[in-house]
């Protein structure tokens, strides 16, 4: 083992009463904690990107916060650039580039197709010399224009038009459905609604404290409940969602949700009632809202507790982040 891993171990260690878990670092310790050490201990932690990560805060942010929109996106209202195409912006934009012109950087793509194998084939003729073949197969005004989009919005979200017009659809088809925002937005002067709110809290049950970021929690004086709601898109149908709940450990979110949204019961709120939503759109773009029952908060509650104070605790008293507990302690049987 590395002697920085060792060191970062064992000030994660020494700080193990702060721990702060979120629903995604309890999915992650359930399935894979061996990425969980290395991302919360080694702090060697991935960026999430992709166009479906993309799509998901673009469409969160026409729904929730629609006044942001200009200020984290921009609809480049072009189609992306060709895979190999791609690779070489993405490998130029890695340098941080200050010029917006593509062609500035020949140097770094002819360097990069080199790395990458791609058009090595074309050769000097009368015609040209290979490279600049190669700068040709690249240096598309598409290209230019998507590169230029990126250098100059390099604090914003660069998305293309299809996937613009598939996220307006999906808000849309949300902001057209009474039950989902009457759950998202404010009725009367009585409710209070917050968006992207940040809350942690470790209640004396638990050996750690849970954290997480609610997508919106909506307090209501005159129902004395406090509604929080998680919006949710899926590339299978509405009927199809229920399975996705276990398989991609959705329940994780209202049972954390509710151990934070109780931590602003108090005062006048003491004895407010939780309610949890999942705000779902499917592939069809229909709308449904799949509240959760007391019965599966109940079961949840237990799981949850299992998850952070036996099976984390477990992994942290052993330092054993090689296999999930279930198979790291033999108790599965075919």
């Amino acid at each position: 083992m590395r002697e920085t891993d060792e060191l970062m171990w064992e000030n994660w260690y020494a700080h193990r009463d702060d721990l702060l878990l979120s629903p995604s670092a309890l999915r992650l310790l359930r399935y894979n904690p061996a990425t969980y050490y290395k991302h919360y201990v080694l702090e060697e932690k991935e960026q999430l990107t992709g166009k479906h990560f993309d799509e998901g805060s673009l469409l969160h942010c026409m729904v929730l916060e629609p006044e942001e929109l200009s200020n984290k996106f921009v609809n480049m209202g072009i189609a992306t650039p060709s895979e190999t195409i791609l690779s070489c912006i993405n490998y130029v934009l890695e340098l941080c580039p200050q010029d917006p012109s593509l062609d500035y950087y020949d140097e770094e793509i002819l360097s990069h197709l080199i790395k990458i194998n791609k058009y090595q084939s074309l050769k000097d003729t009368k015609d040209g010399t290979g490279n600049s073949k190669r700068l040709k197969k690249i240096l598309t005004e598409n290209a230019q224009e998507y590169f230029k989009l990126h250098v100059e919005n390099a604090d914003k979200t660069i998305v293309d038009q299809e996937s613009w017009d598939k996220c307006e659809r999906k808000a849309k088809a949300i902001l057209d459905d009474e039950k989902a925002t009457w759950l998202l937005y404010p009725q009367d002067d009585k409710d209070e609604v917050r968006y992207e709110l940040e809350l942690n809290h470790r209640p004396d049950e638990y050996q750690f404290g849970i954290k997480g970021i609610m997508d919106c929690i909506k307090v209501s004086k005159k129902y004395k409940t406090v509604f929080v709601s998680d919006v949710k898109t899926t590339n299978k149908t509405i009927a199809e969602f229920t399975e996705t709940i276990d398989k991609y450990d959705y329940w994780l979110q209202p049972v954390c949700y509710e151990v934070l949204a109780k931590s602003l019961m108090r005062g006048p709120a003491f004895d407010y009632d939780f309610v949890f939503h999942f705000i779902v759109v499917d592939k069809n773009n229909q709308v449904y809202n799949f509240k959760v029952s007391e019965e599966s908060l109940e079961k949840w509650r237990k799981q949850l507790i299992q998850l952070v104070n036996h099976e984390l605790s477990w992994h942290i008293e052993h330092r054993d982040f090689d296999l999930p507990y279930q198979f790291a302690n033999n108790f599965v049987v075919l």
